[in-house]
């Protein structure tokens, strides 16, 4: 990308590249899960975690705030 150019961070209905989300995410986290949908169209789970109570406690959480996200 050329010097010139800043790249958009900010919310957007446009996809992003996968790629880009996880680089952007490097380092912001004490703990994190990642689901994606893979090459071979198939359902990926990483985690930091080895609880699944706690990923699904996440799952539940990050679905909370989709369906009623926090105005503030």
């Amino acid at each position: 990308m050329p010097d010139n150019i800043l790249e958009f961070t900010g919310l957007t209905k446009l996809d992003i590249d996968p790629d880009k989300v996880l680089k952007s995410a490097q380092g912001e986290f004490t703990e994190c899960m990642v689901i994606g949908y893979g090459h071979e169209e198939n359902i990926q789970i990483y985690a930091s975690t080895a609880s699944g109570p706690r990923m699904l406690w996440w799952m539940e959480r990050a679905k909370q705030e989709l369906l009623a996200p926090d105005d503030d």
